[in-house]
This record gives structure tokens, C-alpha cells and sequence, in this order.
């Protein structure tokens, strides 16, 4: 009886937030016990108290943020709204193009952006990390990518036969901490999906994009959607009207120079659909302009695209035009 009253009185200074005295007072009435029993029962129970992690179950701190102004003069109003001033990484990000039947472009432009400055981050004594590129189709067009200060020689295309493989291969580079950056060509992400993309994200430090172009049909997003689990949310297009596209119903008189200041940079129309920690927003902002060229040899025998030349096969250098 004794004991049972013990007990009571320790659940309800559990219940208090008293666990303190009451384990000591009930440890002693279990050692004092006669019972065998009763003893080995308040040798069992402890205080209660918080749990600790341990080490290995927290995860890494987050890399700090990237401005991305540093690079891109064009993209410095976006510095001013995210959350520590810049791109954040170590993370998921999404990318959807605004209309699947020409967005594509600006979508994956703002994509390569993104990757430029997480890569002119890397120092300059440190090795360069490669970009894993995961995607379904063969189009990505490689010596344009020096136009953004990427260097193609550092970039894994891996080709993926359906959409398990292709998110199979997103987390397994995301488990390789010295990758630079991982992008997936994707679908609009299921809960699940998004959610284990962003935690191998976290747990290594590699940041993810999942670039959906709307190559393929684009399903409603609803609320079993992986657009959440994503750290940043983007919808890029381009914008047409700020280019001067004559308008249907316009003057004659002021098409050619509408169709004059079409031949300026093209104009990107950014939305922030969701990022934790800011509010969304929509920019117009010009496409970056091109960053000094810079000389990446495609073959050993010294093809460059700085020079506008072409590395060819080991059978075909530096031989005979005709044979």
C-alpha cells in the first residue's frame, strides 16, 4: 500500500513539473522496501528529464547565404528580400517554368544563375566540386555554359528512364558532400519525395534544385503536393511586354520602335512563390549579361571556347582537311 501511494504522490509531482524531491523521496521508499520486488522497482525509475540528441542525429548548420548580387548586378533586388541577404544553401529549391510551351529558357537561365554563385563561392585553393546534372532529355547545351562562368569539363549528366530513377539518383548525389550542387529535371514533387530531398539536403550540405521546365504535362498542384517541403519556390517566364511586344490593337506608327526595343536584353519575370522565413514577391529583372569569357578546354588537344575554336576527336586533330 505504502508503495502504491509512493507512486501516486511521483506521477503527481511528475504532472507538476516536481520531479526533483518526489524522485528522491520515492527512491528512498523503494530502497527501505522489504519486498525484493519493490526494491527493484525504484531502482528502475528515474528522474525524468529533457532528451539530449546526440550528435550524430542533429543535423549539420546551414552553410550561410549566398548574394547574389555579388555576381549578377541584375539579381540584387532579390538579395534585399530573402531571408540573411542571399541565396540560401545546403537546401531544396524549386524551379517551374511560368508556360511549358516556351519558359523553359528563362527557367533553366535562372537555374544556371543560381549555380554560378554557389560555384564562384568555391575557393579558389580548394578543389572545384562537380554539378550533378540529372535529366530525362539531352539538350543541355554545354559550351553555352561558360556564358555563366560554368565550367562544362566539372558538370555529370547523368539520363535518368523514369521519374523513381531520377529522384533515386537526386538523393544519392545529395548524400556525396563534395558535390557542388545537385539539379534534377522533375516533375511537380510529391510530399514525400520533397521532403527527402530537402533532409539529404540538410544532412550533407549540398543544395538541390528540382528544375521542372514543363516539358511534360504539369498536373494541379494540390495539397498532397511536395511544393512545401521545399526551401524556396521560384516561377520564372519571360516578360514580352517589357521587351516591346507590339501590341494587337497598338498604332502602326509605334510598332517598328516596339519592335526596335525588342532587341535589347531579354526581361525576366521572377515570382517567390513560397520561402520560409520572407513573404513571396514578384520582380522584373533583365537576364544577366554575360560574364567574362574564360577558357575551357573541351579536349587535350586544346580546343577552347574563348578562341571560338572547336576541340575535335583524338583521330581527327591535327590531321589532313581531305584525305
Amino acid at each position: 500500500m505504502s508503495r502504491l501511494k509512493s507512486l501516486k504522490d511521483y506521477i503527481s509531482a511528475v504532472e507538476n513539473g516536481q520531479t526533483g524531491a518526489a524522485g528522491v523521496a520515492f527512491k528512498a521508499a523503494m530502497a527501505g522496501a522489504k519486498d525484493p520486488d519493490d526494491r527493484q522497482i525504484g531502482s528502475g525509475l528515474a528522474v525524468p528529464s529533457k532528451p539530449s540528441l546526440k550528435p550524430s542525429n542533429r543535423l549539420p548548420a546551414l552553410p550561410p547565404a549566398l548574394p547574389l548580387g555579388d555576381l549578377f548586378p541584375e539579381l540584387r533586388i532579390l538579395d534585399a528580400h530573402l531571408p540573411a541577404g542571399g541565396l540560401p544553401r545546403g537546401c531544396l529549391h524549386e524551379i517551374e517554368a511560368t508556360r511549358p510551351e516556351w519558359d523553359d529558357g528563362p527557367a533553366t537561365g535562372f537555374c544556371l544563375a543560381l549555380l554560378a554563385r554557389i560555384v564562384a563561392q568555391q575557393p579558389p585553393s580548394l578543389p572545384l566540386g562537380p554539378v550533378l546534372w540529372i535529366s530525362p532529355w539531352r539538350d543541355l547545351y554545354l559550351p553555352a555554359l561558360s556564358l555563366w562562368g560554368l565550367d562544362p569539363s566539372r558538370f555529370l549528366l547523368v539520363h535518368p528512364s523514369s521519374e523513381a530513377d531520377l529522384l533515386w539518383a537526386m538523393e544519392e548525389g545529395l548524400n556525396c558532400p563534395s558535390l557542388a550542387a545537385v539539379v534534377g529535371e522533375t516533375g511537380p514533387l510529391e510530399a514525400r519525395a520533397g521532403r527527402r530531398l530537402q533532409l539529404a539536403a540538410k544532412a550533407k550540405g549540398v543544395t538541390a534544385f528540382s528544375l521542372q521546365r514543363g516539358l511534360r504535362h504539369r498536373p494541379r498542384l494540390g495539397a498532397a503536393s511536395g511544393q512545401w517541403a521545399a526551401t524556396t519556390r521560384w516561377r520564372v517566364g519571360s516578360n514580352g511586354k517589357k521587351r516591346g511586344y507590339p501590341s494587337a490593337d497598338g498604332p502602326k506608327a509605334h510598332q517598328a520602335e516596339a519592335y526596335q526595343a525588342d532587341l535589347g536584353p531579354a526581361v525576366w519575370q521572377l515570382e517567390l512563390l513560397r520561402c520560409r522565413n520572407a513573404a513571396p514577391g514578384s520582380w522584373l529583372v533583365r537576364q544577366p549579361a554575360p560574364l567574362p569569357p574564360r577558357s575551357y578546354p573541351l579536349t587535350d588537344q586544346g580546343g577552347s571556347h574563348a578562341t571560338d575554336a572547336f576541340g575535335l576527336a583524338a583521330p581527327l586533330c591535327n590531321g589532313p582537311m581531305v584525305s
